[in-house]
């Protein structure tokens, strides 16, 4: 069907041809009703000829349509004008992998990259029951900004023979996914006796015409990363009826040894000819190239952070195979991959944080636990060569290099056998002196004493610390040996403490933390003038910032994606910030002590691993104190957390990246099954029930931005409650369902907001700031009671429909509190190590529980709806590691 440039189809307005094939015409248009282009297949009137036929086709757009992933195309809408079926889908940017493989074979860590985009993008498919059976480059795209995305899903059971050998009319009407070394595709209804696929990319199975299940996606794949890896498939011939021949009897191409014996052995597990030989499912293809992944911790890769609103409206279709490169225009060829790599730099099962860069960018300072102590390490990066720079009983810490390499600064325990350990998490430490390690002869000298985080000026004359020589801790300077001490910081409160200074390139300005109470905040000081500058000013953890080479940025690490990553934020010459902070990591460990290489091009920094797990605790239900000892509920080797009780108590939905990205989860808690409610990268995190147990809402970044999502318990579907540049997390439903209250910062401080449960309506309903992770409705639904940093960080109560907000009595904690059943107490942590009950009709707080050992953290306590348990997080450390995040400007 003809179109002309301006014709309206729907809300849709046409503005001109991308192409034309045997399979129908691709129109580029524009959705007016929220100014986004998108492409328009108009497909072939047989299609509207045969009812059966389009019965079937609309039928398998809504079973793709169940779909929801980053890594599968997007369908926006479908339906027919003028008697002719069309198709609404995402337009993208970028070119198919067959584009790409036509300049030849990928690096590995490009084709393991890709690989394992994929491999999530069939793991999510097949887990809804939707098997691609027509897996190929073809198939595949690879948008400018680095992502793949899965097309065609679906569509064997609906189309027929689409190409022919070299290309077919789809490909000769200029679309990117012709090849000569392209085979004919047969796509057919399923059944005994039917050969369904591409020649070269079907399965045994496949071949033979009997039935054939999502492992024959599994096959194509392995076929597919061999042609990545080696630039041809395993078993192309000289004909097709040979290839078929090669399929079933014959080994698949060898794999050079270059490539990692993961991914060879990976392509080997792919490509067996019995379907049980192969790997159990598309999800054991995750875990597998997750493992091989430098860094899987920062999964998604920095350049796939870009997922903005309008993917999420229901489906993943794109109706015709072999046209698929007629949606978008094609760019000069990118090389994402190439952008950006993580490596890991320590291996053992050892504790290794603090690293530092040598002034020449070729050897690192780290630190590694030995029997609870710590020592400082020197590590050659080019030859790996290691060796530890100190020894004996005392704790070591916080090393840096002088500007000319010859010497190591570092603080060290005053007291043999003794850890030096915060006060509070990220806290301010006490009982150590800085020390000076000549590297050449290994002499040591005392240069300050309990003073901390040292850090030499760029000319070498002076030394930044913290130290609270004379009240609360500040940054003091003093001379290159530890004389003439001056304060450069000073506050109007004792309560703020100043930590863990860093010079500018230029030695003007030093960047620190500034810490009150719980609250974090980077600040700059004018060395000269004293005058401070705020570059953040909020309620997240803002910690461990450090100017970049160039002056022009601070990297730092940060909760504000929901989880501790690093971040980036630009500053002018004034020190004040130019920009916003953009996120660089988003792995769900605890990404630390950012260290930017002297090049720019690298940047140092440590992951500590939180293995946290999710335990009950018996309590009496009028009390709430503890009955018994506790027990776990769920647990994995990664981090389970921020449990939430089901209304009927018989599951509990949680957090977790034992997918490899941090995803919400189901635990049946009588039989100990689980299941991923969610999928895909961008960190979800929180999940709460609401009060029919149809739906949890939960805040996630998946969008670019932190916002609010529902999802459906028996479907999976995803919805955003909330959208622009606000952060908007920690949601909770109201007792009647109708409403949800969480914290948003769109007013440029984190206050409570409510909104209709459909994400209508959504208002400020507090003006004096809020904090904490949790916000409560009382049991009648009538208050919302949270936590303030104001008035004197009390817990308050104010009414949904507004008014003012009133002190409630006593209570111990206020971060994480949960009501009892009855609305007479709340549970709390206090200091991340003991429960306390607070009655609020009278009477004081009541310590209920704590572990016997001191390094167990207990978060995020939930009571149950019955009143006799209580769901916390308990987490205690278990190793670090210090990697390498590479790019050319990621440390600009």
């Amino acid at each position: 069907m003809s179109l002309k440039a301006g014709e309206k189809i729907g809300p849709y307005e046409v503005l001109g041809p991308l192409g034309a094939g045997a399979m129908g015409e691709v129109w580029r248009a524009r959705d007016a009703r929220i100014d986004r282009e998108v492409a328009i297949k108009m497909l072939p009137a047989s299609f509207a000829a045969n009812p059966e036929r389009l019965r079937r086709f609309e039928q398998e757009a809504r079973a793709v349509g169940r779909l929801n992933h980053p890594n599968i195309l997007t369908l926006f809408d479908l339906g027919t004008h003028a008697g002719t079926p069309y198709l609404v889908c995402e337009r993208l940017e970028g070119e198919s992998l067959r584009a790409r493989l036509g300049r030849g074979a990928l690096p590995p860590e490009v084709a393991r990259e890709f690989a394992l985009q994929t491999a999530r993008g069939l793991a999510a498919a097949h887990a809804q029951g939707v098997v691609h059976r027509d897996l190929k480059p073809e198939n595949l795209f690879v948008t400018t900004d680095g992502r793949i995305k899965i097309l065609d899903f679906g569509l064997a059971k609906v189309a027929e023979v689409v190409s022919a050998p070299g290309g077919g009319p789809d490909a000769a009407a200029g679309g990117a996914v012709s090849a000569p070394s392209q085979a004919p595709t047969a796509l057919a209804p399923t059944g005994e006796g039917v050969v369904l696929g591409t020649v070269g990319y079907m399965a045994p199975e496949q071949v033979r015409g009997v039935p054939a299940d999502a492992r024959a996606d599994l096959f194509a794949f392995g076929v597919i990363l061999h042609e990545m890896l080696e630039g041809q498939p395993p078993f192309r011939r000289a004909t097709a009826a040979e290839t078929m021949t090669a399929i079933l009897r014959e080994k698949p191409g060898s794999i050079s040894t270059s490539v990692p014996a993961g991914l060879r052995d990976l392509v080997r597990a792919c490509l067996a000819k019995s379907p049980a030989d192969r790997p159990a499912s598309a999800a054991a293809l995750v875990e597998r190239l997750e493992a091989l992944r430098p860094r899987e911790a920062a999964a998604p890769s920095p350049w796939s952070q870009g997922w903005r609103r309008g993917v999420l409206w229901g489906a993943r279709l794109l109706a015709v195979a072999g046209a698929v490169a007629l949606f978008w225009r094609r760019p000069p060829p990118v090389e994402p991959a190439s952008a950006v790599r993580l490596t890991q730099v320590t291996l053992s099962e050892a504790t290794e944080e603090s690293p530092a860069f040598s002034p020449d960018g070729r050897r690192i300072l780290y630190t590694v636990e030995n029997g609870g102590l710590r020592q400082v390490h020197l590590r050659e990066l080019d030859s790996g060569a290691d060796r530890a720079l100190t020894s004996g009983p005392y704790d070591a810490l916080q090393p840096t290099f002088t500007p000319d390499g010859a010497a190591v600064l570092y603080v060290r325990a005053r007291r043999a056998g003794t850890r030096i350990e915060p006060g509070d998490v990220f806290g301010r430490l006490d009982g150590g002196d800085v020390y000076e390690h000549e590297i050449a002869s290994g002499r040591e000298r005392r240069l300050l004493e309990n003073a901390f985080a040292p850090a030499v000026s760029p000319d070498g004359t002076r030394l930044a610390v913290d130290a609270a020589w004379v009240g609360p801790s500040r940054i003091w300077v003093t001379d290159r040996q530890g004389q003439n001490k001056t304060q450069v910081t000073s506050d109007a409160s004792e309560a703020v403490t100043h930590l863990r200074p860093r010079w500018s390139p230029d030695g003007k300005w030093i960047v620190f933390e500034q810490l009150e109470g719980t609250r974090f905040d980077i600040r700059l000081v004018d060395v000269a003038t004293r005058a401070a500058v705020a570059i953040t000013d909020d309620l997240f953890q803002d910690l461990h910032p450090v100017f970049t080479p160039s002056g022009r940025a601070v990297l730092f690490s940060s909760y504000r994606s929901g989880g501790l990553n690093l971040w980036r934020i630009p500053v002018g010459t004034d020190g004040r910030p130019s920009g916003r902070p953009e996120q660089l990591t988003t792995g769900a460990g605890q990404d630390l002590e950012p260290t930017p290489a002297p090049d720019g091009h690298r940047i140092a920094f440590a992951v500590l691993q939180q293995n946290a797990e999710i335990w009950s605790l018996p309590v009496d239900p009028g009390t709430g104190r503890a009955t018994g000892p506790p027990g776990q509920v769920v647990s994995s080797t990664r981090e389970d957390s921020r449990g939430a009780w089901s209304p009927d108590g018989r599951e509990v939905a949680f957090n977790s990246d034992r997918s490899g990205t941090m995803n919400v989860w189901i635990d049946e808690v009588a039989s100990g099954s689980v299941r991923a409610l969610t999928h895909g990268p961008g960190g979800d995190y929180q999940p709460n029930w609401s009060p029919d147990g149809r739906s949890l809402v939960f805040f996630s970044a998946r969008a670019g931005t932190a916002d609010i999502w529902r999802a459906d318990v028996a479907t999976g579907a995803l919805k955003p409650l909330t959208s622009g540049r606000a952060m908007e997390i920690n949601p909770f439903y109201s007792p009647d369902g109708a409403r949800i209250a969480y914290q948003s910062d769109e007013t440029g401080r984190l206050e409570l907001w409510v909104m209709n449960a459909d994400g209508s309506s959504p208002h400020a309903l507090t003006t004096i700031g809020v904090t904490g992770h949790f916000v409560r409705f009382t049991p009648d639904g009538k208050e919302i009671v949270f936590k303030t940093p104001s008035e004197g960080g009390r817990m308050m109560a104010i009414p949904v429909d507004g008014g003012e907000p009133r002190a409630l009595a006593q209570v111990a904690g206020g971060s994480h509190s949960s009501f009892s059943p009855d609305g007479s107490r709340l549970i709390d942590v206090v200091e991340h190590k003991t429960l306390w009950v607070s009655p609020l009709k009278g009477g004081a707080p009541e310590k209920v529980f704590a572990f016997e050992d001191p390094s167990i953290r207990i978060d995020y306590p939930v009571w149950s709806p019955d009143g006799k348990a209580v769901l916390f997080d308990k987490f205690q450390p278990r190793g670090g590691d210090v990697w390498l995040l590479e790019g050319a400007d990621v440390a600009r």
